[in-house]
């Protein structure tokens, strides 16, 4: 049998039209099942499949294919972020895993929004992710001293102290209030997570220099109740503005080579507890510690080196007489 080659193979497409309203669909099952912090940022790596659809639907007939997935992907290039800058690699692969997440949802015999899955027509991020380590101790006090340069150095230094003294997500730093801040007499001390991405409340320890820190920014706020963190005029400090907080001190502090956000400071909390913890129940503290339900996702966040490698190896081989 001859086979003819053919040029124009048809392609599977996707009459996207209503896609707006799947999306909606597929966030308020989220809402149903998901803590209000992980359905924002579902939320939030959406937004970008809505804007660049509500741009290019009519040119495309309003059909998805996979061509048009990959111009979605480049567009995400040139997109801005949270601090202005292009989408970081991890920021578009984020996203581009949220869209096939999306459409594996749809197409699933449960919902069956759509007839066939094209999340395999959404491609990877270009590039390569970033190599990622965790600055010495001597390099992240250089953050302190810029934050005292800041234009509020209280709660500034107190933001990075409770990110790189307790390893907390950004969006639960955010939600404290000033009645979840529990200072012992040696300035230890615990804050009550009320809102977490699990959903379930759980406490987190500090040590005696992250009080220090705090009970500064509590002298200097003058407060008995209401937010921990707040900006101009007085509200709340929303995720936005502590990214852009914590962003500005690491430029200030000429650390733009080793952080990106306040993402790369819990990284050090857990990089440093693994350090000086060699064992596996030391990872499952940590895990009660930053909030992760899974032990595997606590040890994905430890940035240990070759370094430590060589300090803790051994073999049988060694072990001989």
């Amino acid at each position: 049998m001859t086979h003819s080659i053919n040029l124009t193979p048809e392609q599977p497409a996707l009459d996207a039209a209503d896609l707006n309203p799947l999306i909606e669909i597929y966030l308020r099952d989220c809402d149903s099942r998901l803590a209000p912090i992980t359905v924002a940022g579902y939320k939030f790596c959406l937004s970008y499949l809505i804007r660049w659809w509500e741009e290019v639907g009519p040119t495309y007939e309003y059909k998805i294919t996979g061509l048009a997935m990959q111009q979605f992907a480049r567009w995400l290039e040139v997109q801005s972020g949270q601090a202005s800058e292009y989408l970081s690699y991890n920021s578009r692969e984020m996203i581009l895993t949220r869209v096939r997440t999306l459409f594996r949802w749809a197409s699933h015999p449960s919902h069956n929004y759509i007839g066939r899955d094209f999340s395999e027509f959404v491609p990877a991020a270009t590039g390569e992710p970033p190599i990622r380590v965790t600055p010495e101790v001597e390099r992240l006090a250089k953050l302190f001293e810029a934050a005292a340069q800041s234009t509020n150095p209280a709660r500034n230094r107190a933001i990075l102290a409770v990110l790189l003294g307790t390893g907390i997500r950004r969006g639960e730093l955010v939600r404290l209030n000033v009645e979840d801040v529990q200072i012992h007499a040696n300035g230890a001390g615990r804050l009550m997570i009320r809102k977490t991405k699990t959903k379930t409340p759980r406490i987190a320890i500090f040590g005696a220099r992250t009080g220090r820190y705090l009970a500064v920014h509590l002298d200097s706020i003058q407060k008995t109740s209401g937010p921990l963190f707040c900006g101009f005029p007085g509200r709340r400090l929303s995720e936005l503005g502590v990214y852009r907080c914590v962003k500005d001190t690491i430029a200030a502090a000429g650390l733009d080579d080793l952080l990106q956000g306040p993402h790369d400071l819990r990284r050090a909390f857990v990089t440093a507890w693994m350090r000086g913890r060699r064992n596996l129940s030391d990872a499952q503290t940590l895990a009660l510690q930053v909030g992760h339900a899974d032990l595997r996702q606590t040890l994905q966040y430890s940035l240990q080196s070759i370094e430590d490698v060589e300090a803790t190896y051994i073999s049988p081989l060694e072990m001989m007489p």
